[in-house]
């Protein structure tokens, strides 16, 4: 928007040297015909030089925004290039970090449902274990009841 700007502000400048070009150039047309007039030829001799001077001078300051516009409109060119490699590297981005956050959601979840299997098959053992020292000790305490029985005599 401000090279908008400045191409509008310029080809409004440029359009007020166009007027001034044209009426200068009226100018020289009555200082022509001014100069068929004695005593003011050497006036209009002087005025014409200045004039031809002022309308050089105008002719290089158009130039000079032109070349102005010109380069103006190529950095621009640049930034909006560079504007769009800049927000398609940021949807690049944007695109990878919410396959991420996908990735590390399935993970945790993954995670907590091995963790809940872990819980299960641990508190399993813990029952087993039970389960098996319940046994080792009534078989002990069965062992033990045999050892202590009188024995028949054979």
């Amino acid at each position: 928007e401000a090279n908008s700007n400045l191409v509008k502000a310029l080809e409004a400048q440029l359009e007020v040297l166009r007027q001034e070009n044209e009426a200068l150039q009226k100018d020289v047309e009555v200082l022509c015909t001014q100069q068929s007039q004695p005593g003011r030829r050497a006036t209009s001799v002087i005025q014409e030089r200045k004039l031809k001077e002022e309308l050089e001078e105008v002719k290089q300051h158009l130039q000079t925004l032109t070349r102005e516009k010109d380069a103006t409109n190529k950095r621009l060119v640049a930034e909006v290039a560079s504007v769009r490699k800049m927000e398609q590297a940021w949807l690049e981005q944007r695109e990878r970090a919410d396959k991420l956050d996908l990735d590390v959601k399935y993970y945790m979840s993954k995670a907590a449902s091995a963790l809940s299997e872990s819980s299960a098959l641990q508190g399993e053992l813990e029952s087993a274990r039970a389960h098996a020292a319940d046994a080792h000790q009534a078989l002990h305490s069965q062992l033990q009841a045999l050892r202590e029985e009188p024995q028949a005599p054979q």
